[in-house]
């Protein structure tokens, strides 16, 4: 019954910045997406922020239990791990960051003590692997793998939505054990936080989040971090300000934390704290507090990371054109080559479009000099899983680079500090340059660093952003990553925008990967057919099963679902057309239809607005033709 509907979360409201990004030229979508990425630092609806003195007292406070842990390694030897946890993007960023901040551990000579899960295992850090994210006993039993042997874990679980039920179990299971510290780290209220039954379970995540926020006042080995932000610029889509503020709240605690233990400087031109709080001393307003002047720096460098990326917004635009004119065509490509940390973060933002926007498994693809090894996964070399998991460049070479068009866009990642990067990627980058694709080039520049070396007339497209601040610790490229994250999150995004797989601020192709995103599902059914939430349902499932009368599944449990339409594309719109009144579908020949969301029909990229016609109470249509009138599957 709608009346008694709870708040939906703020992570899944749409974001009024953004509600016509579906009508904008590239440019115009950069534009949106650099304000929608403000609220990463300047907050949301008069909710604590990522920079007020509430937040920042618990990120120092976990610093501080953070370098008490790792200097116990250090003088005690001690096994003490620290573990970051999540689903999809959350997973991945925990990835990235516990392999950099492992090596920096390593270059300083001190043992590796970071580890992150992910669900469904290293298989999802490129395809989403559905159903464990939805099993808080899986979650559980994970952390007590990567927790066996240890003398005291801190275990980090990220959930952007506080909805996944992997993660639930995970702290439902840390904050009972006395040798864990607990931190949940989430952009919503915690009293907004999902309360959906969970299979196979007698709690919510909402229950179990409450409990450590209530233990939270009264212990230190309890932790919750939840600065508002805003809604997504895409709705719900948290690969992107979600992801970010996770990756920026990871490297403020833990690179601080990591200073403190190596005592050297993240940055030279930043100092170290003078002192540290008395235990029982809380500190509410920073510029009261020498100790807290590190981390406010830090989240400084990010805020000056963020501005200057979109100090070059038209650069990015330029970019994004060049992705979605490929993207764009009947068999168009985007694909990524890069090295290192640039070249992992190309892999994590192609691995993120299939459960977004229902694209295929070779539209978006990211390659990275190497391979798997020496990306500090988990399971090591994951090539034998499939096409899609060989991501090195000998990879591309046998796999992509012979079948190359001039529908496909290949973006090569730089960053300024490679030099020319390792010679094998010079050497693809000269064949891809010989090649009938698009090829675009991007860099993130240190300061003082010459680029010349890697420009070349024969890009399409050549794009320079010179970041005030690069490394951490004189080796990482910690504000570089971020800085790349963003602009990779405006390409692809645009490119889908433009692509017509967007209306308004809503993702219309979603794949139906996890319990979440079914929810999801009904909620744009609900909106844009508007049909009751009973109706919805019954539309979704008449969707993923291919029947008229879906009665016979209704009572089914939804990982069922789940599984049933996980493989499949397309089904939202066809539900959205079943439930604004198409009684009469072909089902059979749904998979003809080509996606193009009315507002953006034409595919606007050289900056014509285009001019949105009337669409009735049912919006994201699927058409064979260009007629507006024409409905046809």
């Amino acid at each position: 019954m709608a009346g008694l509907q709870e708040p939906r979360r703020v992570t899944e409201l749409s974001n009024e910045l953004t509600r016509d990004i579906d009508t904008a030229d590239p440019l115009g979508i950069v534009r949106r997406l650099c304000g929608s990425d403000a609220q990463l630092f300047a907050g949301w609806g008069g909710h604590p922020g990522v920079n007020d003195p509430v937040i920042l007292d618990r990120l120092w406070k976990l610093s501080l239990k953070t370098a008490a842990l790792l200097k116990e390694n250090q003088d005690q030897k001690k096994n003490n791990r620290i573990v970051f946890s999540g689903c999809g993007t959350s997973g991945r960023i925990a990835w990235l960051c516990s392999w950099t901040y492992n090596r920096i551990l390593q270059k300083f000579g001190h043992t590796p003590c970071f580890h992150y899960l992910i669900a469904g295992g290293d298989r999802s850090l490129i395809i989403s692997n559905e159903l464990p994210e939805d099993d808080p006993p899986k979650g559980a039993e994970d952390l007590k793998k990567v927790a066996e042997g240890a003398d005291h874990v801190m275990f980090v679980g990220i959930t952007c939505g506080l909805s996944a039920p992997y993660v639930a179990g995970q702290i439902d299971h840390s904050m009972h054990q006395p040798n864990m510290t607990s931190v949940l780290m989430g952009f919503n209220p915690v009293s907004l936080s999902r309360n959906a039954p969970i299979e196979k379970w007698d709690k919510t995540c909402r229950q179990v989040f409450l409990e450590l926020e209530t233990l939270s006042c009264t212990s230190d080995s309890a932790f919750i971090i939840n600065p508002i932000v805003g809604p997504e610029p895409i709705t719900g889509s948290s690969r992107m300000k979600g992801g970010s503020t996770t990756a920026v709240l990871l490297g403020t605690v833990f690179l601080t934390s990591l200073q403190t233990l190596l005592g050297q400087p993240i940055l030279p031109s930043m100092t170290l704290p003078a002192r540290e709080p008395e235990e029982t001393e809380v500190v509410f307003d920073h510029s009261l507090s020498p100790s807290l002047s590190p981390m406010v720096s830090l989240l400084d460098c990010y805020s000056q990371t963020y501005q200057t990326v979109y100090r070059h917004s038209g650069g990015v635009a330029s970019l994004l054109k060049l992705a979605a004119s490929c993207i764009c065509q009947p068999s168009g490509r985007l694909i990524y080559l890069g090295a290192d940390t640039l070249g992992a973060l190309g892999l994590v933002d192609a691995s993120e479009m299939v459960p977004t926007y229902g694209v295929g498994l070779e539209e978006f693809r990211g390659f990275v000099a190497g391979g798997w090894e020496g990306c500090g996964n988990t399971e090591g070399d994951l090539s034998g899983y499939g096409k899609t998991f060989r991501v090195s460049l000998s990879q591309f070479e046998s796999d992509v680079l012979p079948s190359l068009t001039d529908q496909d866009c290949v973006l090569c990642l730089h960053g300024s500090s490679q030099r020319t990067g390792p010679p094998h990627l010079h050497t693809i980058v000269n064949k891809v340059l010989a090649s009938p694709a698009k090829c675009g080039l991007l860099v993130m520049a240190e300061n003082g660093m010459s680029c010349n070396h890697l420009l070349d007339k024969r890009y399409e497209t050549a794009v320079l952003i010179r970041l005030p601040y690069y490394h951490a610790f004189g080796k990482e490229c910690v504000f570089a990553g971020f800085a790349l994250k963003l602009v990779l999150n405006a390409i692809s995004t645009g490119a889908n925008i433009l692509k017509g797989r967007v209306y308004g601020n809503e993702m219309i192709n979603l794949r139906l990967s996890n319990d979440k995103l079914f929810e999801r599902a009904i909620a744009i059914i609900e909106k844009w057919s508007g049909a009751n939430e009973e109706d919805a349902k019954f539309a979704l499932l008449r969707a993923i099963y291919k029947q008229d009368d879906a009665a016979n599944f209704q009572y089914r449990p939804i990982s069922s679902h789940i599984t049933e339409a996980s493989s499949q594309n397309m089904v939202v719109p066809l539900a959205l057309l079943l439930a604004g009144g198409r009684s009469s579908v072909s089902y059979s020949s749904r998979e003809k239809a080509a996606p193009v969301c009315q507002r953006s029909q034409g595919c606007h990229i050289n900056g014509d607005r285009p001019n949105p016609w009337p669409l009735g109470h049912y919006i994201p249509i699927y058409l064979t033709t260009t007629r507006p009138n024409t409905l046809s599957l």
